[in-house]
């Protein structure tokens, strides 16, 4: 071989060779990257699974069911899926609640029949969550009647978000009458159940003291609900929220 035949031949071993050296480069970076995506999707779901432990533990209840989902290996929430459709036909009113809120899983109209299923077993969030279904039309024709129906049901077993649509309901007249008066008083129990004192924050308003929460927004809704009352009619108002609260309270204490 010639000088230039050699040079020619050491050139394209040196071509393929870097080639190669760059291709197995890539290839083990790829295998890096897929390492750690995988490592970092086996954590997001160990932080679910812990996360929704924890939450079974304390509230008795699975909401972080549906984020096994997104986040944990198919099999696994296949696995679980089967679990949870077996205890929800055998009428376990949790498990319809979970399994209604598998709505990648689920569809609309097969959730709406879940959180019924839970709702007429008296499960407030399963209520709350009907009625919403019902406010918005979703899986269900649009009926405000029949979520204002659910909120009541769910809002007189001390669910928050209930409480404050079912004052919604009233103050805009949406599928029940348009009273000023109940409007005020679930936003009043709405506030008390927030754990925030009718006293928190107190200043003048319509020439008397009225004394209303500031945070979140209550506050405001009752400010504009009271525009809307005499100050009697709100201080009668105000000492039915206080009792009807009570009772709810009574109720979650004997449940």
């Amino acid at each position: 071989m010639n000088k230039s035949g050699w040079f020619r031949w050491a050139l394209g071993v040196a071509l393929v060779s870097g080639g190669a050296y760059l291709w197995l480069q890539y290839a083990e970076r790829k295998a890096q990257e897929a390492a750690q995506r995988k490592a970092q999707e086996e954590e997001r779901c160990r932080i679910v699974q812990a996360i929704r432990a924890e939450s079974i533990g304390i509230a008795k209840t699975d909401p972080y069911f549906g984020l096994l989902r997104l986040y944990c290996p198919p099999e696994q929430v296949t696995e679980l899926l089967a679990e949870k459709r077996a205890r929800a036909d055998a009428g376990d009113a949790e498990a319809q609640h979970a399994l209604a809120e598998m709505w990648l899983d689920v569809p609309r109209d097969e959730a709406v029949k879940w959180y019924r299923k839970a709702a007429e077993q008296g499960h407030a969030e399963a209520q709350h969550d009907l009625g919403w279904m019902y406010h918005l039309g979703r899986g269900v024709p649009e009926d405000k009647a029949e979520a204002a129906r659910w909120y009541k049901q769910a809002a007189e077993q001390g669910h928050l978000e209930a409480q404050y649509w079912l004052g919604e309901m009233y103050y805009h007249g949406w599928g029940v009458p348009q009273d000023y008066r109940e409007a005020y008083i679930w936003g009043f129990i709405e506030m008390v159940n927030r754990g925030e004192s009718p006293r928190e924050v107190c200043g003048p308003h319509s020439g008397e003291w009225l004394c209303l929460s500031e945070e979140g927004h209550t506050a405001w809704d009752l400010m504009l609900m009271a525009e809307l009352l005499t100050p009697a009619e709100r201080r009668v108002a105000q000492q039915e929220a206080k009792r009807r609260w009570q009772a709810i309270e009574s109720r979650r204490a004997h449940r």
